[in-house]
């Protein structure tokens, strides 16, 4: 199980839960609260997940319906195992949560708490990037445009977002060298060796993986002369 996973040590007994009763206002969804009235299926869950950990945290209730009422979920360990690896199988990086149960109207709700990312962007890890990248607008989640990506980036720390190493094998490199070619035939120079030390000094490898930047290239996100253009 990852560490950055906390699994509630409340007992399994309705009478140890908090209860909050009438005293608790009913629940409203909005940028920082989602309410399901059973598990979403994996990948549904895994996009709220990101979505939260893109924005700016938030809690969900498993339980709960869309307009409040508390059906209720037993505590069971098979169902805090089955999110640990949803997170762990479906979200780069992993998203950070709490897990916890709270009682309404006499009903115990699961509670899936996650915190800010502190490494953004996080993604769908079988969309990759940028297609599984969601973020929270209002109380609805949805895939991350280009001005919330340029946002997530100037959050990302450390590592330059696009210097972070991604777990593809492969990246087609056809249009590389197209543009290598292009670029001595203007210049009169010799076509260069494509080679890893090249692609290190593009930014499209490290430390012998590839980079967030070779995969946006891939799929025509960014401009070979970005890569190319001395800073």
């Amino acid at each position: 199980m990852s560490d950055n996973i906390a699994i509630s040590t409340i007992p399994l007994s309705p009478i140890d839960y908090m209860n909050t009763k009438s005293m608790t206002p009913k629940l409203l969804e909005s940028e920082t609260l989602e309410l399901k009235e059973k598990l979403p299926k994996a990948e549904n869950l895994a996009k709220e997940l990101i979505a939260f950990a893109n924005t700016k945290g938030g809690r969900l209730y498993i339980g709960i319906t869309d307009d409040g009422v508390t059906i209720g979920r037993d505590p069971i360990q098979s169902l805090e195992e089955k999110i640990a690896n949803i997170v762990s199988d479906c979200c780069t990086p992993r998203v950070p949560y709490v897990l916890s149960y709270e009682t309404r109207e006499d009903k115990t709700a699961l509670v899936i708490e996650v915190l800010t990312g502190q490494d953004p962007p996080y993604y769908l890890t079988a969309k990759g990037l940028p297609e599984g990248v969601y973020v929270r607008i209002g109380s609805t989640c949805r895939k991350a445009d280009k001005a919330e990506m340029a946002r997530l980036l100037r959050r990302s720390k450390g590592i330059p977002f696009d210097r972070k190493t991604i777990d593809t094998q492969e990246i087609d490199h056809t249009l590389l060298r197209k543009y290598l070619k292009s670029r001595s035939k203007k210049l009169g120079a010799p076509l260069p060796t494509l080679s890893e030390d090249m692609l290190e000094d593009l930014g499209l490898m490290q430390d012998k993986g590839y980079t967030v930047a070779a995969e946006l290239l891939w799929r025509g996100r960014i401009r070979l002369d970005t890569l190319l253009t001395p800073c």
